[in-house]
């Protein structure tokens, strides 16, 4: 398999399709047909089924990855309506796809492949997921949260503000249950939060 360093995207135009490169955290990978083909893509889901089908192809084998520098795939946004609801894909994906991370996590245990590297990767994705679902669900996501400490004793969630030293002794559940208002202005307010220092909250 490879691992892309820089993904091409592209916006349908009039008059063929216009490509730019995004960002490097949007890398992508080309899997051997083999691997691709042995796991199935869930068709009854519009949101979150790529994830779905991501995870399932990374836990089914180990792989040996190789990281190249030039692109190998694109991806084209089309005009119009979408399926996607982008930075907020809204509570049920959430709670999906944190289910996703906890079964895949279950399955690496119980055939003792669940390596430091990977609960790690588990506990990020599940603390990030908390950070747009918290809002939606708090029963849900506080079970979520107790998860993940178990997981990964004192790792906090992927953000800055959970670094600096002012909240280093607020729990992340609390701190994120203070953000909630803020999470809920934070598109219009994202730019006050640049100025200050912080640029994912």
């Amino acid at each position: 398999m490879f691992a892309g360093g820089q993904k091409i995207s592209g916006s349908m135009a009039q008059k063929g399709v216009s490509w730019r490169p995004i960002p490097h955290e949007m890398e992508e990978s080309l899997f051997k047909r083999e691997l691709a083909q042995s796991v199935c893509w869930d068709h009854e889901r519009s949101v979150a089924e790529d994830v779905d089908w991501f995870v399932n192809v990374a836990i089914k084998r180990e792989a040996s990855w190789l990281r190249v520098t030039e692109p190998v795939a694109a991806w084209v946004q089309h005009f119009g309506s979408r399926l996607s609801r982008g930075h907020d894909p809204g509570r049920e994906t959430l709670v999906y796809m944190a289910e996703i991370l906890l079964q895949a996590c279950r399955f690496l245990d119980e055939r003792d492949r669940l390596l430091p590297e990977r609960r790690i990767a588990v506990v990020d994705g599940l603390w990030s997921l908390l950070q747009k679902g918290l809002r939606y669900d708090y029963s849900y996501w506080r079970r979520i949260a107790a998860i993940a400490e178990e997981l990964s004793p004192g790792r906090r969630p992927p953000s800055r503000i959970h670094r600096t030293s002012v909240f280093q002794r607020v729990s992340p559940l609390a701190l994120e249950a203070m953000l909630i208002p803020l999470r809920c202005a934070y598109h219009p307010m994202r730019s006050v939060l640049n100025r200050v220092g912080i640029n994912r909250v």
